[in-house]
């Protein structure tokens, strides 16, 4: 019996990471975002920037639905199923049907409903794994999650230099994951019975509802989100103004940039036990210095440079804000504080495309671009924001939780 519950963990644990292989899919189409551009030049670029940035908007509905009833009325099999259907239906349909901007946005808003079943993951690593091993587990999801998203981002990216639209066919990779979905085991349920007994390590207050630094973590993902994006939907518009390559030239530096996460991925356990309470500020700084570097790097190797570095501090920190949100909360609430997390990863790239126009009103004269100004302010705003993390203390103050194997 003990060994078939290990076979059964370990091939719920290979499923749950080939859906995080999928969780960063809405990224693949950043490298042909200028293409798309020039196909549409009567719509304004932050318009187009919505085929990136629109399923962030309709992934934070259905992920915040998912947070409240995971566990209750919705089961995790149920929804991922969703999910990758959406993923492929929604991440395909551009390539067939593209000539209309709006088709190509209906398509991506219901792709967009994949992000927010996805949202969920990081729950589902909380809910079956102790403590000991959260940090390390969601790390290796953090380096399926990078690596799925510089694989498809490469895939598009080479099929755009062909023809714009065929862009969106490596999302029809989803249809492996389909597959297996159906045999994801469902994390073990809290006994009602023992509610009394776990009083005893979890007060009235914190049982049922999320905990206070919870919203601490979310505010901080929401930050590094928005001034991340740019980097990612803005890097074709950076490498076409600074006459360094083609389509294929921004997907390598996305891909790069993504490497970054998958390398993060597999030190977080590490790196958190090592610089403790200094984690999030130094991650914070490695954020910070590599979106600076994408504004001051004048040649293609420096901007592959600092889009690593930029990736890197990207996955630390929403790695970190994922791992301190599951500790910081009842094990009954985890779903919905890591889905309130993701809604505010997809509610930042969503606002990212205003972020831009913002910074461009502020910083229009100083540089020629868009994107310029926004990495201009975003690299303003860390130094503030390091400065609050070395000053108060924003490590997690862990709740005591019935952990399940």
């Amino acid at each position: 019996m003990g060994n078939e519950k290990r076979t059964q963990i370990n091939r719920s644990g290979l499923i749950i990471l080939g859906i995080f292989f999928l969780t960063s899919g809405g990224n693949a189409v950043n490298s042909v975002l200028q293409k798309i551009i020039e196909a549409f030049p009567t719509v304004g670029a932050a318009t187009v920037r919505m085929v990136s940035t629109l399923p962030n908007l309709t992934g934070m509905g259905i992920g915040l639905i998912a947070g409240a009833t995971l566990g209750k009325r919705l089961r995790y099999r149920t929804l991922y199923l969703f999910g990758v259907m959406a993923f492929v239906i929604g991440g395909v349909g551009p390539a067939l049907f593209h000539d209309s901007l709006g088709l190509i946005l209906v398509f991506r808003a219901i792709f967009g409903m994949s992000l927010g079943a996805f949202s969920t993951c990081n729950a589902y690593v909380l809910s079956t794994q102790p403590v000991s091993m959260q940090a390390k587990v969601v790390g290796w999801g953090a380096v399926c999650t990078n690596l799925g998203a510089a694989i498809l981002q490469m895939a598009s990216g080479t099929l755009a230099d062909i023809y714009w639209p065929y862009a969106f066919w490596p999302y029809a990779s989803g249809l492996v994951v389909l597959i297996f979905v159906r045999r994801l085991k469902e994390p073990a349920q809290i006994n009602p019975e023992l509610s009394a007994k776990q009083e005893v390590t979890e007060t009235k207050a914190e049982k049922g509802k999320l905990g206070k630094r919870v919203f601490l973590y979310v505010g901080i993902n929401f930050f590094v989100m928005i001034t991340a994006v740019p980097v990612m939907t803005g890097m074709s518009t950076l490498v076409a103004d600074r006459g360094l390559g083609d389509s294929t030239t921004v997907a390598l530096i996305l891909t790069i940039c993504q490497a970054g996460g998958i390398l993060t991925g597999l030190i977080l356990g590490k790196f958190v036990s090592v610089l403790k309470r200094f984690s999030m500020p130094v991650a914070l700084f490695v954020q910070g210095l590599g979106i600076f570097g994408c504004l001051a790097g004048q040649n293609l190797a420096m901007i592959c440079i600092a889009a690593l570095v930029s990736g890197i501090g990207t996955i630390l920190v929403s790695s970190l804000s994922a791992t301190y949100c599951g500790q910081s909360t009842s094990k009954e609430t985890i779903a919905l504080a890591t889905s309130v997390l993701m809604i505010s990863t997809q509610c930042a790239n969503f606002l990212s495309s205003y972020y831009i126009v913002l910074a461009q009103s502020l910083f229009g004269s100083m540089f020629r671009t868009d994107v310029e100004c926004a990495y201009f302010l975003s690299s303003v705003l860390y130094v503030i924001v390091i400065i609050l993390t070395l000053v108060f203390n924003v490590s997690p103050k862990p709740v005591d939780q019935n952990q399940f194997a």
